[in-house]
């Protein structure tokens, strides 16, 4: 009686990043739903603040960390080496944080997720893709409801023998990708047991280069992926 009285309702108990339906009744009767997602559990993730050093909080993570981006603006001076799985996301999807110049080189082992950004490659000089393989095995890559603008060339690029074992991209908004010399997903000697892509809004975009570049060189090295 209190909360009808108040026109509002208190709900405990709910988990981070999970998506709920709420549904309003009288009686059995419904009178209105609706359907969220509650934000990420900020007592599980690194909180990284605009006044950080993005590069160095990635550096010492821990494998298995999720690094929270509070809103602002992250600018990178060099290329993110990742070489373990970590997560990094925005803290808040209605206020998602810009980093610029962002690059990330991924060494073997690696895993990584990228959720709720906006990535500002500023077609940075020498840039490479958003994100560039080096030899060797990999976990998963997961890209979901972020905006990625203004790269040279691509979002992946495996030029070594890699193996991934799946690549993600949903939800996202791509914005003047260049390719320059560079598909827009390029695989030339790597290759995915899975690849999903799906309900992404792409524009501007490798406009003289191919959308999606699976050559035979991954394949070749890794048979037993078909």
């Amino acid at each position: 009686p209190q909360e009808i009285a108040a026109g509002e309702a208190t709900v405990t108990g709910l988990v981070g990043e999970t998506t709920y339906t709420a549904t309003l009744l009288k009686g059995n009767k419904i009178r209105g739903s609706a359907t969220f997602t509650t934000l990420i559990d900020l007592g599980d993730a690194v909180v990284v603040q605009p006044t950080d050093d993005l590069v160095a909080v990635i550096g010492t993570a821990k494998a298995g960390d999720v690094l929270a981006l509070m809103p602002g603006t992250y600018s990178l001076t060099a290329d993110v080496l990742i070489d373990k799985a970590i997560a990094i996301k925005g803290a808040k999807p209605a206020d998602r944080p810009l980093v610029k110049s962002a690059y990330f080189n991924l060494d073997k082992g690696a895993s990584l997720s990228l959720k709720d950004l906006i990535l500002d490659g500023e077609n940075k000089s020498g840039g490479n893709c958003v994100i560039t393989l080096q030899a060797g095995a990999f976990g998963s890559i997961r890209l979901e409801d972020s905006k990625l603008m203004n790269y040279p060339k691509g979002i992946i690029y495996g030029s070594f023998d890699a193996s991934v074992e799946s690549v993600s991209m949903s939800n996202n908004i791509f914005d003047n990708i260049v390719g320059n010399g560079n598909e827009f997903i390029d695989f030339r000697k790597a290759i995915a047991r899975i690849f999903e892509f799906t309900n992404n809004t792409v524009s501007n975009a490798v406009l003289n280069r191919e959308f999606i570049r699976m050559d035979a060189g991954g394949s070749t090295a890794y048979p037993a992926i078909t």
